[in-house]
């Protein structure tokens, strides 16, 4: 099975290997990490709620190789569209999403949703738009500016 990211791998993302080794104590027993439907799950939550954004920057590298296996990116999609989906009515039903991304990072957003949209396609044979952004800004209250990333599937099949 593919090994996400070992001990080794987050210890490079402190100052030193004992600083790691104090904060990782806990959770030595989980590396190395490997992909499950329930990680996915967690991860596809963690990037909704924006918290990856921060140091160190693991931001969504890790995840596509989380999603390349049919179980694991229905249960990270599902997930995924829990948090950050919106469906709406009228003479053109549907469902999507839009996510605010800092500007600096919107090009690997914007890699990472085509992957999603390849395994819409793939594995369940849904179609979608392009990826896209509008000229909407918003500045956070920590300072930064970010845009809006929307996707929105043609079809959807239950």
């Amino acid at each position: 099975m593919t090994i996400l990211v070992t001990l080794k791998d987050v210890l490079k993302t402190y100052k030193s290997n004992k600083a790691g080794y104090n904060a990782l104590k806990p959770y030595v027993k989980w590396f190395p990490l490997k992909p499950t439907a329930e990680l996915a799950g967690v991860v596809a939550d963690l990037i909704c709620d924006g918290h990856l954004q921060g140091e160190p920057k693991w931001r969504v590298d890790f995840t596509f190789k989380l999603i390349k296996d049919k179980n694991f990116f229905r249960e990270f999609v599902k997930r995924f569209y829990s948090c950050e989906g919106t469906c709406w009515g009228g003479e053109s039903p549907g469902i999507g999403f839009e996510m605010w991304k800092e500007i600096k990072i919107l090009n690997n957003c914007k890699e990472f949703l085509e992957s999603i949209r390849f395994g819409l396609k793939r594995f369940f044979d849904i179609d979608t738009t392009e990826i896209f952004t509008t000229s909407s800004t918003n500045k956070r209250k920590d300072g930064y500016t970010t845009k809006p990333v929307n996707h929105h599937p043609l079809k959807w099949v239950a």
